[in-house]
């Protein structure tokens, strides 16, 4: 139990999964709404507004959770670490869709770097407590790398089938739906695993 405790603590933030929600039905919302331009859009319109009304939503949940659960201060290097990895995640992911808007590779290269953040993620979370916390994460990612690299393996044209006309976008698509399974996955380990946390408090 101080596992999961020590857990809960150090990655209060990530678990707080509902604040995903929104970033993954804009991104996906954005990506379908790309997807039915067959040229360059001029009216950016519809994915500004998706934007705007994703942040809000994010920022409200945020408080949510501050005024439902309260907050947790964590050390300085659990900060950090996380800081450092968005940024670094961040970039890459800049540059691999780049890569893969050119056409360059048969895979995507955004795909692959988003399966490799998962799972770094997963290992930031748990290398600390080394414990087996969500493990879905992992598997999450496996699932993401399998499809990125799905034109190697044969499956050439697994986004037509879905009306959807290139990885640009497809993958993108299915990003966003795994972030809103993940981030409401987060949050039910997240509701189970405080009220078990209070009562040993009260004890």
């Amino acid at each position: 139990m101080q596992k999961q405790i020590r857990f809960v603590t150090s990655n209060y933030s990530t678990l707080q999964g509902l604040k995903a929600v929104p970033i993954g039905f804009c991104l996906f919302l954005v990506s379908l709404w790309a997807n039915n331009w067959s040229q360059p859009a001029r009216n950016l319109t519809f994915p500004i507004i998706i934007t705007l009304v994703s942040l809000l939503a994010y920022l409200w949940i945020q408080r949510y959770y501050s005024k439902t659960f309260g907050r947790v201060q964590r050390t300085s290097t659990d900060r950090a670490i996380e800081w450092l990895g968005g940024g670094i995640s961040g970039l890459l992911g800049l540059g691999a869709f780049f890569l893969d808007v050119s056409g360059k590779l048969p895979v995507s290269a955004l795909g692959i770097v988003f399966a490799i953040t998962l799972l770094g993620e997963y290992l930031r979370m748990i290398w600390n407590v080394r414990g087996r916390f969500l493990k879905f994460y992992p598997l999450l990612a496996l699932v993401v790398f399998l499809i990125s690299i799905s034109p190697i393996l044969g499956f050439t044209d697994i986004w037509g089938k879905f009306g959807i006309i290139s990885p640009v976008y497809g993958i993108p698509m299915f990003m966003g739906v795994l972030t809103i399974i993940a981030g409401f996955f987060g949050h039910l380990f997240l509701m189970r695993a405080l009220p078990q946390q209070m009562e040993e408090n009260n004890v």
